[in-house]
Formats: structure tokens, C-alpha cells, sequence
């Protein structure tokens, strides 16, 4: 039978820890707006928030964009050096 005693003082990792955050979705919300903006989705008027199904592709548009922008700045010759 294997020895399943720690060679280590610390105790284990207990595994990711979930804290609320008060504001975060506000703080989101802020950031995400002006790129929402673009597809003509306004944040701020109620009556233009469009239905969850459109939102949400133009949600995962603009953040593949985003991460395609930052990939392709850490991959850029210049952050090499």
C-alpha cells in the first residue's frame, strides 16, 4: 500500500475560492458597453437591450475579438525582448 502521509507542513490546496464581489457586474457592464455600442446594442436604454440570444453572440464577437487583440500583441515581435 502506498504511503499517503504529506512530506509537507502545508495543508492541502482546498481547490478555488468563490467570493462576491460587490459592483463587479456594474464595473463589467461599464467596460463592455462602448464595444456593445458598435453593434448597436445601448446598455443604458432598456428598450434597445435586445433579446438574450443576440446579445449573447454579440457578447462572444466582440470578446473572441478581444482575445485575438491581446494574442496577438503577446505574441508580437516587440514583447519579445
Amino acid at each position: 500500500m502506498a504511503d499517503v502521509r504529506r512530506s509537507s507542513s502545508k495543508p492541502p490546496w482546498g481547490g478555488p475560492q468563490i467570493q462576491h464581489t460587490p459592483g463587479m457586474a456594474d464595473d463589467l457592464m461599464r467596460e463592455i458597453a462602448p464595444l456593445l455600442a458598435e453593434d448597436g446594442i445601448d446598455l443604458n436604454d432598456p428598450a434597445k437591450i435586445p433579446d438574450t440570444e443576440t446579445l449573447q453572440l454579440a457578447l462572444t464577437a466582440r470578446s473572441s475579438a478581444a482575445i485575438w487583440r491581446s494574442s496577438r500583441r503577446s505574441a508580437s515581435p516587440a514583447s519579445w525582448r
